[in-house]
């Protein structure tokens, strides 16, 4: 009764809500940072990804071009033996 009357019994009763606020703020914090680490290790590996591609894109065009000399020295030699 005593509780009752001068209101000792809410005090605690509104600490508890507090604290399942807070608690609640803080998950919900949580998982806005567990998304958004997710969100930039997606971008990380995209990015990864495309320098991978850009990479092997680049070999390529260095192994075209090589290919294209080689040809084009051959042709000179062919032209030559032709003379």
């Amino acid at each position: 009764m005593f509780k009752k009357l001068f209101g000792f019994g809410k005090k605690k009763a509104d600490a508890d809500e507090k604290l399942k606020i807070k608690e609640e703020e803080e998950r919900k914090e949580l998982e806005q940072l567990k998304a958004k680490e997710e969100e930039e290790r997606k971008e990380l590996e995209a990015l990864k990804s495309k320098e991978e591609a850009d990479r092997i894109e680049s070999e390529r065009k260095e192994e075209l071009r090589v290919k294209n000399e080689e040809l084009e020295i051959e042709k000179a030699k062919e032209k030559k033996l032709a003379e």
